[in-house]
């Protein structure tokens, strides 16, 4: 049946189809959403990469300073260059506090390692400061372990230079990877956009096709039936399987067009009635019109008889009772005629209603 089977109206295919849409345009701005947080993530690594390696430059700036000072201490023995050894020293080891790499990694092994040598190059001029202090040893002694000291922390300071040297370009190659990464999430958001958008105008498409579709062809069905109806094929039914506001209407239509047919059906009864009833009036008018030919032929009769009244009085007698029951005869059938011409008022009254229900109906 009908009824039985499960169909959508218009007003929740539209809601449906919007809805759909709608929840594409979602999932495609939260997945924009996470790949733009990764973007500023892998932004904000790149930047402290790029810090890092400023770091790291002012590392090697400060080491360079360092062994220009150890220079001038050993060559000219002043213990004035102590001091701005110290702070450069100071200076050097914040500079290191900044940098971190995460453990685990060749460049935290080598940071560890840097900052080992950081103390050792300070022990050597430490050791190198006291030697020129200490006035209880010969020049000679002084000059060897001056010497000696001078030359482990100029290895040292090399040594050190490499492996800052290394962390630059660990950072460097971080930085580059950030980079990378960044410029990897933002083609991919990209892409992700250019998606979603063919594939909201294909679902778009589609969804309008549907509805159009689910519109036009009960539409047709409905003009088609319209057509053949005026045409005067009353036969004609939609019988739409669709339940929603053109599948409701199918339906009215197609109950109208029973009424009507009923209506019309109705109709013809009451005309074959009407019919019926004006051959039974025409036939009794016909007896009528008999029953007045013999009234006249019997009244002439009595007219002519009239002079013969009195010797046959007998005679008279016969045709006065004859003439009695003739309109005893005429009585009945007047009665049966008024009886008939009411009949076919009261039916010819319940054509005209029903052709009158018929017209407002249609």
């Amino acid at each position: 049946m009908i009824g039985s089977r499960l169909h959508l109206s218009m007003k929740w295919k539209l809601i449906l189809s919007f809805s759909a849409v709608t929840l594409i345009f979602l999932v495609v701005a939260l997945y924009q959403g996470l790949q733009i947080n990764q973007v500023e993530s892998s932004m904000e690594t790149q930047k402290t990469e790029m810090e890092k390696r400023i770091t790291v430059s002012k590392i090697t700036q400060l080491l360079q300073e360092l062994n220009g000072v150890e220079n001038s201490l050993a060559s000219s023995s002043d213990l004035e260059f102590v001091s701005p050894f110290k702070e450069k020293q100071q200076t050097l080891m914040d500079e290191l506090s900044k940098v971190q790499f995460e453990k685990d990694t060749p460049a935290y092994e080598e940071l560890e390692l840097l900052k080992t040598q950081v103390g050792e190059y300070t022990g050597y001029v430490d050791e190198l400061t006291n030697t020129i202090a200490n006035e209880d040893l010969d020049p000679m002694t002084i000059l060897e372990q001056m010497d000696d000291l001078h030359t482990k922390a100029q290895v040292m300071n090399q040594e050190m230079l490499k492996k800052n040297e290394q962390l630059y370009t660990a950072a460097a190659d971080n930085a580059q990877a950030a980079q990378d990464q960044s410029f990897t999430l933002l083609g991919r958001t990209t892409s992700a956009a250019v998606y979603a958008a063919i594939l909201v105008f294909i679902l778009t498409f589609i969804i309008a096709g549907m509805l159009i579709r689910s519109f036009l062809a009960p539409v047709g069905k409905l003009q088609a039936a319209v057509r053949k109806i005026a045409e005067g094929d009353l036969r004609q039914q939609i019988n739409s399987p669709y339940n929603d506001e053109l599948g409701q209407l199918s339906h009215l239509f197609d109950h109208m067009v029973e009424q009507v047919r009923g209506m019309l059906q109705q109709t013809q009864s009451v005309a074959s009635s009407l019919a019926a009833y004006s051959d039974s009036f025409q036939q009794s008018s016909s007896i009528t019109a008999l029953t007045n030919q013999d009234i006249v032929r019997t009244i002439q009769e009595i007219s002519v008889g009239a002079d013969q009244q009195a010797g046959e009085s007998e005679q008279s007698a016969s045709l006065i009772q004859e003439l009695e029951r003739e309109v005893q005869e005429i009585t009945a059938y007047t009665e049966d005629m008024l009886l008939t011409s009411n009949k076919a008022n009261l039916n010819t009254q319940k054509g005209s209603a029903a052709v009158a229900a018929l017209r407002e109906v249609s």
